[in-house]
């Protein structure tokens, strides 16, 4: 069995309402949370559908499910990529009619950057990039989830240095 350090410890005995935990990575946040939630499954704090596990990446969320694995109990544990949940609840809106747009509307929105997406890709194919290789194994969800984030942060590319079309 793993042994927690008093940081993650303390995170897996928090009861207090969700815990947010800010540290650097590789510093045991994905290891805490995985033992709280085994903690709050076992315990009966929460029935384990009732929890939902989230991070930025799809790697993350593999990791957490791997974990997850060791305890039966945390089997109905949902995970989800943060990109995931909120696509999810665009769409569910759209399809409850809370947003006054169409069902539709959340596929075309996914539709559109895909298609963008691809657009970029051949674009950098033709201009035979150097970076053509790390295309071929590009993670779509990841990589429009991070121009999110540095759209949301206020950083775009200098689109005069790349001389597009």
């Amino acid at each position: 069995m793993l042994q927690l350090t008093d940081e993650q410890q303390s995170i897996v005995s928090h009861d207090y309402g969700p815990a947010l935990v800010f540290a650097v990575a590789g510093s045991g946040k994905t290891t805490a949370m995985v033992h709280r939630i085994e903690r709050l499954v076992r315990e009966k704090v929460f029935p384990a559908h009732k929890i939902l596990a989230t991070s930025f990446s799809k790697a993350a969320v593999n990791d957490i499910k791997h974990l997850l694995r060791n305890w039966s109990h945390c089997e109905r544990v949902r995970t989800s990529t943060l990109h995931a949940l909120g696509f999810q609840v665009v769409r569910q809106a759209c399809s409850r009619g809370m947003l006054g747009l169409s069902d539709a509307a959340p596929n075309n929105i996914e539709n559109k950057a895909n298609m963008i997406l691809n657009a970029t890709i051949r674009e950098a194919r033709r201009r035979k990039t150097t970076y053509i290789r790390e295309l071929d194994n590009l993670d779509r969800e990841d990589f429009l989830s991070y121009v999110g984030a540095c759209k949301g942060n206020l950083r775009y590319a200098d689109l005069e240095q790349l001389q597009l079309p």
